[in-house]
């Protein structure tokens, strides 16, 4: 194909009746004009011919050999000529008849560094280390002040005093040992799944990212916008490529089980990661009193299809798993609003500044919106009114947890106006990054309830994990994708404010030659942790006849119950 001189336009012409072809980029090969273009060329060339740039629009130039990076050489025998523009013109002193990379340059187009940091020598391959909680920030989050920020220091120390071994790594540390210093989520994969096999026991078991990621790993489109700490490109179906951390904490066996648990705070400075840290802080630390968390708020979208009755078949599943001591969830039924004429927006958004413990929305989504008739938004997450009544907000939907965005797109996902409200907004959102079909979802939403409520796993990570388990257990690879696309944003070793007491454990049962039953079980604690006032022990009255029990000596006697 020959180029002509000015626009070139290249056709594909699909074949077929689905277009299916996507290009990531097209390469053409072509001799050019030793022209510089910006005041500089770069170009490669056998060394035994002399070489004429012209282009330069200043006389104050210099050439390169780059042919080995670690041994670069400045050209000295060259000449300049003419008046503006100018021309450069050298001969390599030495031919040997191969090929060599020159860059011809003007000395204002030097680039310069902007800063040196000196490295600090890390140990993350050393097999001494422990810990049970993983945290991985970027050195301008964590230490940007010189020293260590107060929101690290507040993060550390809340963790530990909870009984947790906390280790902290500069992302930069895990990209010096695991992958030679390139900016990898490989090398983050390979540090976890070296941690996890080879640490001093027990296993790391939690993983914290803190900083923000964009898909543009290059900065292509020049948003200047900072890659603090990748995640990991996948494909999915009905997307395309998308973002997941899931990937990360797959590190044992080969299957989409997640062998630690992971969240992220999505956050762009150190002021961001304080007002995350504050809130999950204050959240648990406060007294569980036992009013707004009492409440959940159950949204579903409306129905045009058939196959859109699942919306509130999900929240009407999950109602039917929060405990009766609860209030009745308030339902935030589109349908029920259309047809009522009610206005569901502004019934959600003064419900959500009421307080709640969970809100659960099921249906169409997108970056920024809830539905097509925008039943919540970013704007609204931005301007909610809820100080210290935070709430976990759960999105089966496409989308609204997209936080690899970048500054090109007209739209703020919806989990970081949630997570970055000072005070207000979310404790922490379990979102999508990508588009999937509400099988999955259907399973997901009804496996983290029951986990919740019914199996009473309070902490995010443990909870969300075995949910996926259960995903993962009843669908095809297609649930896979599924699991990895669904984010916890927040502490995965947060407790839930359930406000109901812990579920007994360790009941047991003995009865004695007189019939006579001891029952025992371990000490039971409130929502706050602290033993219960007592206990309600109940007989059960109608009576099962179960297969005879022989007693050692031979006297046979029948056990009922």
């Amino acid at each position: 194909m020959d180029l002509i001189d000015g626009v070139n336009t290249i056709t594909i012409t699909c074949q077929s009746e689905t277009d299916s072809i996507a290009f990531d980029w097209f390469e053409i090969t072509y001799q050019r004009e030793f022209t510089a273009v910006g005041n500089r060329l770069q170009f490669a060339h056998a060394d035994d011919y002399r070489f004429v740039v012209d282009g330069f629009s200043s006389d104050s130039l210099v050439v390169y050999d780059i042919t080995d990076a670690t041994a670069v050489g400045q050209v000295t025998n060259w000449l300049t000529a003419g008046a503006g523009p100018y021309s450069l013109s050298f001969e390599p002193a030495a031919a040997v008849g191969e090929d060599r990379t020159y860059l011809a340059l003007a000395e204002a187009n030097i680039q310069t560094t902007m800063t040196i940091v000196e490295n600090s020598v890390s140990d993350l391959a050393d097999t001494a280390n422990g810990a049970d909680y993983i945290l991985i920030t970027h050195h301008d989050i964590g230490w940007g002040g010189g020293g260590t920020d107060t929101w690290l220091t507040k993060i550390v120390n809340h963790r530990e005093t909870r009984g947790l071994r906390v280790k902290v790594v500069d992302v930069e540390d895990i990209f010096d040992e695991f992958s030679y210093g390139m900016v990898t989520p490989a090398a983050i994969k390979d540090f976890l799944a070296y941690a996890y096999a080879n640490w001093e026991a027990p296993a790391p078991q939690y993983v914290l990212l803190v900083g923000d990621a964009i898909y543009d790993f290059h900065d292509r489109w020049g948003t200047g916008k900072t890659n603090y700490v990748p995640t990991y490109l996948t494909y999915t179906r009905y997307m395309g490529e998308t973002v997941t951390d899931e990937w990360y904490v797959t590190v044992s066996g080969n299957d989409a089980l997640a062998d630690l648990y992971i969240g992220r705070l999505p956050v762009a400075t150190a002021a961001d990661a304080e007002i995350m840290v504050d809130k999950i802080i204050a959240y648990e630390d406060a007294l569980n009193s036992k009013t707004w968390e009492t409440d959940v708020l159950l949204v579903a979208d409306d129905q045009t299809e058939v196959w859109e009755t699942v919306f509130e078949t999900m929240n009407n599943e999950a109602a039917a798993m929060v405990p009766l001591s609860m209030n009745t969830p308030f339902e935030g039924y589109l349908r029920i609003y259309e047809a009522e004429g009610w206005d569901l927006n502004a019934e959600l958004v003064a419900a959500i500044n009421a307080g709640a413990l969970l809100v659960n929305y099921s249906g169409h989504g997108s970056f920024s919106t809830w539905a097509d008739e925008q039943i919540f938004t970013s704007a609204d997450a931005a301007g909610l009114d809820n100080p210290n009544m935070l709430p976990f907000f759960v999105s089966m939907s496409c989308l609204t947890g997209y936080f690899a965005n970048t500054a090109i797109w007209d739209t703020t996902p919806m989990v970081e106006p949630l997570m970055l409200s000072d005070g207000k907004g979310a404790v922490a959102a379990f979102m999508p990054t990508g588009m999937t079909t509400t099988g999955g979802q259907h399973i997901l939403n009804s496996a983290l309830f029951e986990e919740i409520f019914t199996e009473d796993r309070r902490q995010l990570g443990e909870a969300i994990a075995r949910a996926k388990m259960t995903l993962l257990a009843n669908g095809d690879a297609y649930y896979e994708e599924v699991s990895r696309t669904f984010l916890l944003f927040g502490d995965p070793a947060m407790q839930l404010k359930v406000p109901v007491p812990r579920r007994v454990t360790g009941l047991t049962a003995a009865a004695d030659a007189q019939y006579n039953v001891a029952v025992s079980w371990q000490a039971a604690f409130d929502a706050d942790g602290a033993a219960v006032a007592g206990y309600h022990v109940y007989r059960k009255t109608r009576r099962r006849r179960l297969q005879p029990y022989y007693r050692p000596a031979g006297k046979r006697h029948r056990v009922y119950r």
